[in-house]
């Protein structure tokens, strides 16, 4: 009787154990919840990272240069824009604003192990502010991006580079054609800091 009972109180302790951790675990969890309203805002808590994976610019034109023949044609596009509106659930003062761009595939084909690499143009505008991605960091700190509750407002655009925007050496049609009319493929994480 003893052993029954021994091993019931054992049982039980065990199952408050898990249900406090549980709680725990939800409860922290809601506390720092990142919700997709539906108006398209990402509501964000400090120290959490969010991660939108498998963005892709499938179904949106084939990408070619700006001022070329086919920049007003249908089915074309000189830029593939990607939006993201970010809020603080709480005010909570002025903080940064971290952003990765990872896993960038053009065409399936690794972005930055790519030797084509230089004839796709990448920026990252926050809140009007214009920041090139360059290819040996796809990470961006944003001072200050975030003031209380204010929206944040985060564009990611591709572009096919103007010869003149780039260093040398220039890309050329080899490069041109890893880029021109493939599928740009990635994921983009934000971290309040």
């Amino acid at each position: 009787m003893n052993k029954i009972k021994g091993l019931r109180r054992k049982l039980l302790v065990a199952l408050v154990g898990l249900f406090v951790i549980g709680g725990t675990i939800g409860a922290y969890a809601w506390w720092d919840i990142l919700a997709k309203d539906t108006d398209g805002q990402l509501e964000m808590s400090y120290g959490v990272r969010l991660v939108l994976d498998d963005q892709t610019t499938e179904d949106q034109g084939m990408l070619v240069p700006a001022g070329s023949y086919f920049a007003s044609a249908e089915g074309f596009t000189t830029e593939y824009s990607f939006e993201y509106k970010l809020y603080l659930e709480d005010d909570m003062g002025s903080f940064d604003l971290n952003i990765d761009l990872e896993n960038l595939l053009v065409g399936g084909v690794n972005y930055l192990a790519a030797s084509t690499h230089r004839a796709l143009y990448v920026t990252v505008n926050v809140n009007g502010v214009d920041y090139v991605v360059a290819v040996e960091n796809t990470s961006l700190l944003i001072e200050d991006a975030f003031n209380g509750t204010e929206e944040v407002i985060v564009t990611v655009n591709f572009s096919l580079a103007s010869q003149a925007a780039v260093a040398e050496p220039a890309f050329g049609e080899a490069d041109y054609q890893a880029v021109a009319g493939q599928t740009i493929t990635f994921d983009i994480a934000f971290e309040v800091k």
